[in-house]
């Protein structure tokens, strides 16, 4: 009850004082405040807020400190000589904000809280005593670290850390202004005390004494915290090691390095920083060992320190981990090789710049991007590195750089690889240096249309003064650079371009087209399904080949078979193995001499010689060879006939295709008469479809399509249906080939076969023979996960030229894969209608060149056709075709397009 009543005295006499206080404050005039504001306002009373120091939630606490410091001292005190009644929990708080008022009444409270019997009071006082610095506090400290709590003690230990850590800056600083209650007070006991605190019994006491010891200055430091890098608890030998960086001697330094070798990272690590701030050379051998730890902390951390010391010895080394798995140890090898700036670090930052982490990649651009001049020639050699991140990015630093990389740019300009020149010109371009001008306009007659392309954009870039150089360009004999300047004076927007581009018009056709070569290209390979196939069986024979060669015993065959592997087709290669000088023979008795050695291999090797050499001299040889030597000579010697593709040796192969019981021989003999490609071999040809064995089959059908005679088509239509797919394929190839109609309906049957070998072939045929009855199924077809079919199925509507196929083939040209949008371009370019120029200007967009190119191409083939299209591309959201419009309308040169190219680039 007594308790109780004190507690109500006590609150009642703190009301009394706050209510003074206010009304002492309220003295003077305020404006009228409305009832919300009054409501808002009104301050806590003492009673509130000694509520929230006493609660259990550390929050509320804080707040209540809060609005306690917010008071008048006066009332601080008066609560603090009250304390007695208040609980342990609000007695420990109001220690932390007594802690806060500059005065020698709080420091009084907070001496009398290190005696209160409840530990975390005590606690909470001693780090409050950390802002006063005067001689009574320290003794106090002192004191105190005799305390039974270890906390306490801990807390004393900091304290005392931080007022000499103060003190000691305050006389480096010869600011002393703030030292209200400081004298000359010496740290020789502080010290002492601490240096003892580390041979403490508890593990924490030592740890907080070796930090402690850190922030001091006097004797016996050193040696207290060397022998705590031995202490058994790594938490002392990790504040040991932090605090002996703030100390120099070799002494120091020997330990620390030993520490290296600690059997805990983080006292590692705390010992190289240490180091790192000592530059301690001696280190850095121990240093380096540390990039290969385990821990990538480690390795990072020894990386920064290398960096710190600034030992040459170490550049190799942090070369080298420039490939360590963590990014953040290359992230630091790339700043310490960046302030090197040796040529050696240089070169190794620039193949930096293909590392997978952008962060990294980040990290290198920015360094090389400060080196500036120093770094130029390394970038634009790496312009033309294998790795195509490294080529990429080293683009972006030389425009990063600036015009110091202007000159360096100007020469590569005139470089061998075409992706330098191009590169070169894109970044002068960004760069806008108007020195790089005139190189540049040379640059517009490039072989390579990149290259071009790119320096075109780049005298756009650089503005008005690049006209003079553009309007000269206009008067050169080469259409293309004609082409590009009228584009770069168009994309400079330049009124005086205006008449330069109009006489360009009005001049004779600008256009120097490479159209034709390109759709030569596109048929011929068209057709290499049914090529590839052919291709097939003779590859077939130089396996077969490979595989009798290494049943026989003997060393002696080698190099022949080697050159089998490898596909060899150099006449002169087998010449050498036969032991021929050349390929030329200059009799007919050294050819039989030839044909009649002991030595298989040699007889084999003298054969291909002839087949790949093509020579008519050795076909009596071969005509011999192929009726009466060993299997695979015979079957050879019918592929080397076939290569000569002399009609001598039709009657021979026919024969052998009747009556040789090697199926190798038959099959061979029948590909021959079809390289021959004459009829006269058609019938036994026909009747050889139905020969028992599917590899002479197979080789009939590709035979018969070779020859082309239409007398085959109903043979071939029933080999549609053989038990054997690659009959079946070859069937369908063969009936693509001849051409005829009477195919196309069993072909879209075909089309539905579960095979997509055989699918794909039969689309093909269907392709080549260019009936439209075809259509649906081959629109059908294109619904496949086969990119190949996908393809020639593509490529089969566009040779048919139905309208209605076009919806479809344009809805690959968001294919991811470039072959499928290559295909569809192909498409498209074979039907000549308005909706498929539409979908080609549209293909302009394409990231590929390739695409774009084939897409350009067919539309400069239609000229006046594709002028309406191209127009509204200049109104295009995608860059890349309104470029393309303009470019191709310039090279068209037709009238209409002058108004709008005009317009779009804001030139009228």
């Amino acid at each position: 009850m007594k308790k109780i009543l004190m507690k109500f005295l006590f609150v009642l006499l703190i009301v009394c004082i706050t209510s003074t206080a206010v009304a002492v404050n309220n003295t003077a005039e305020e404006p009228e405040s409305t009832e919300n504001d009054q409501v808002q306002n009104v301050p806590l009373s003492i009673e509130e807020i000694t509520s929230m120091l006493e609660s259990d939630d550390a929050y509320v606490r804080a707040e209540g400190r809060t609005s306690l410091e917010d008071q008048d001292k006066q009332i601080i005190f008066n609560l603090a000589d009250n304390s007695d009644l208040l609980s342990p929990v609000a007695r420990s708080e109001l220690a932390l904000v007594l802690g806060k008022i500059d005065d020698q009444q709080s420091e009084q409270y907070l001496f009398d809280f290190l005696a209160d019997k409840e530990p975390k009071v005590r606690m909470n006082s001693a780090f409050a005593l950390k802002n006063f610095r005067s001689e009574r506090t320290k003794n106090a400290l002192l004191n105190a670290l005799s305390d039974e709590n270890v906390f306490v003690r801990l807390n004393v230990i900091w304290t005392l850390g931080e007022i000499e850590l103060s003190v000691s800056s305050s006389a480096k600083g010869n600011n002393l202004q703030n030292n209200k209650f400081s004298l000359n007070l010496g740290n020789d006991r502080v010290v002492q005390s601490l240096c003892q605190a580390m041979n403490d019994d508890n593990p924490l006491i030592r740890a907080g004494a070796a930090e402690a010891l850190g922030k001091c200055e006097g004797e016996g430091i050193r040696e207290a915290l060397i022998a705590g890098l031995s202490d058994s608890d790594k938490n002392v030998r990790i504040q040991a090691a932090k605090s002996l960086g703030n100390m120099r001697g070799d002494d120091v330094a020997s330990a620390l390095t030993e520490a290296l070798s600690d059997e805990d990272d983080k006292v590692r690590e705390c010992a190289a920083v240490s180091l790192g701030l000592m530059r301690e050379t001696s280190a850095t051998e121990e240093l380096i060992d540390l990039l290969s730890d385990d821990d990538a902390n480690m390795r990072s951390t020894a990386v920064i320190v290398l960096g710190q010391i600034g030992d040459e010895r170490a550049e190799d080394a942090l070369i080298l981990a420039l490939s360590d798995e963590d990014p953040y140890v290359r992230i630091n090898a790339v700043d310490f090789l960046g302030k090197t700036g040796s040529q050696k670090s240089l070169e190794a930052l620039v193949q930096q710049l293909q590392d997978s982490d952008p962060y990294v990649r980040q990290r290198v651009m920015e360094t090389l991007t400060a080196k500036g001049e120093d770094s130029t020639e390394l970038l634009v050699d790496a312009l033309s590195d294998e790795n195509k991140d490294v080529k990429w990015y080293a683009g972006d630093v030389l425009v990063a750089i600036g015009e110091q990389s202007v000159e360096q740019l100007v020469n590569a300009l005139s470089d061998s690889d075409t992706y330098v020149r191009s590169t070169a010109a894109w970044a002068l371009g960004q760069i806008s240096d108007e020195r790089a001008s005139e190189q540049l306009v040379m640059t517009l007659s490039d072989e390579d249309d990149d290259v071009r392309m790119s320096s075109a954009l780049a005298l756009g870039n650089m503005g008005e003064p690049a006209v003079p150089h553009l309007s000269i360009a206009l008067e050169s004999d080469d259409p293309d650079v004609r082409k590009y300047a009228a584009f770069a004076l168009l994309s400079i927007g330049d009124k005086s371009a205006v008449s330069e581009i109009k006489k360009l018009f009005d001049s004779e056709e600008i256009h120097s087209s490479d159209t034709e070569d390109l759709f030569l290209h596109y048929n011929e390979n068209y057709y290499a399904p049914f090529n590839n196939a052919v291709d097939e069986v003779d590859k077939d024979l130089l396996s077969g080949l490979v595989l009798a060669l290494e049943d026989l015993d003997g060393t002696e065959t080698g190099d022949l078979i080697k050159a089998l592997e490898n596909e060899e087709d150099d006449p002169q290669v087998y010449a050498k193995i036969a032991g021929l000088k050349n390929t030329k023979v200059a009799s007919s008795e050294n050819v039989s001499m030839m044909m009649k050695h002991d030595a298989g291999y040699i007889r084999l090797s003298t054969v291909l010689m002839f087949g790949f050499s093509k020579e008519e001299k050795a076909t009596e040889a071969l005509i011999q060879s192929l009726g009466k030597d060993g299997d695979e000579i015979r079957a050879c010697s019918a592929f080397a006939l076939g290569e000569i593709e002399i009609e001598e040796a039709i009657i021979p192969l026919t024969f052998a295709l009747k009556t040789d019981d090697y199926d190798r021989v038959a099959g061979c003999s029948a590909i021959a008469l079809g390289k021959i490609g004459d009829p006269q071999p058609v019938d036994i040809l026909k009747v050889s479809l139905d020969d028992k064995n599917s590899y002479v089959r197979t080789c009939a059908a590709l035979a018969l399509g070779s020859i082309g005679d239409e007398s085959a088509v109903p043979q071939l239509i029933s080999k549609l249906s053989d038990e054997d797919m690659v009959v079946k394929r070859n069937a369908a190839l063969a009936l693509g080939n001849i051409g005829d109609t009477r195919g196309v309906e069993p072909l879209v049957l075909s089309l539905k076969n579960d095979d997509d070998e055989v699918r794909i072939a039969a689309s093909w045929a269907l392709g080549n023979i260019s009936d439209r009855r075809a259509v649906n199924e081959l629109i059908s077809a294109t619904d496949s996960e086969n990119e190949e079919l996908i393809c020639i199925s593509l490529e089969a509507l566009g040779r048919i030229g139905d309208e209605k196929a076009i919806s479809t083939i344009d809805s690959f040209l968001d294919d991811s894969s470039q072959d499928i949008r290559i295909c569809a371009v192909n498409a498209l370019g074979n039907i000549m209608d308005e909706e498929s120029t539409i979908a080609l200007v549209y293909a302009l967009g394409d990231d590929s060149k390739e695409v774009k190119s084939r897409a350009s191409a067919y539309l400069v083939e239609r000229r006046e056709d594709s002028v309406e299209a191209l127009i509204k591309g200049l109104e295009s959201d995608n860059n890349n075709i309104r470029i393309n419009s303009a470019l191709l309308l310039i090279e068209i040169g037709d009238e209409r397009a002058l108004e709008p190219l005009l317009e779009s680039y804001s030139c009228t």
